[in-house]
């Protein structure tokens, strides 16, 4: 009889899978080092995804952002004085350049050096970066986070231009 049990429990065993051909003991439930593996590397994947995609929507909102603050800064120029620039302006221009500055980093693009000089009026400056900030806001919504595209790097430069133009300009 103890012969029966002992065979009985070595069938079990095998079966089980808890005693394999080369007498390693794997337990159950536990996937081989290759499922862990494998795993691992699709959660890591997964969670790269889904950073890049974070920081893709970080930069739509900050080209948002340069677009909604140019239109502000228009309107308070248009409304306040015209033809000067107070503290607030500014601000909101620092904002602009840092965020197209970070765009334009992220998106591939670096420094091109001074802007054109030039010397329309301060109204003519700021509806030129209305209209640049609408573009750049347009092209980055337009693309992925996986491309590279110049139209962006090229809006943000012109926005950075015209925030310098627009802080030395004097009247």
């Amino acid at each position: 009889m103890s012969i029966r049990m002992l065979l009985t429990i070595v069938i079990l065993c095998v079966a089980t899978g808890r005693i394999t051909a080369q007498g390693n003991a794997t337990p159950p439930g536990v996937p081989d080092e290759i499922d862990q593996n494998e795993t691992l590397r699709d959660t890591l994947t997964r969670m790269l995804i889904k950073r890049e995609e974070s920081e893709f929507k970080k930069l739509v909102g900050k080209a948002e952002t340069i677009r909604e603050t140019a239109q502000l800064l228009a309107t308070d120029l248009m409304t306040g004085e015209a033809g000067s620039l107070a503290r607030r302006h500014e601000k909101r221009l620092r904002e602009i350049e840092r965020f197209a500055r970070q765009i334009r980093s992220e998106s591939g693009g670096s420094d091109d050096g001074e802007p054109e000089a030039s010397s329309p009026r301060l109204d003519e400056l700021v509806q030129r970066l209305v209209k640049a900030s609408e573009r750049l806001n347009q092209s980055i919504a337009r693309t992925s986070r996986r491309v590279v595209s110049v139209a962006v790097i090229e809006s943000c430069s012109e926005v950075i231009d015209l925030v310098r133009l627009i802080r030395q300009w004097r009247q």
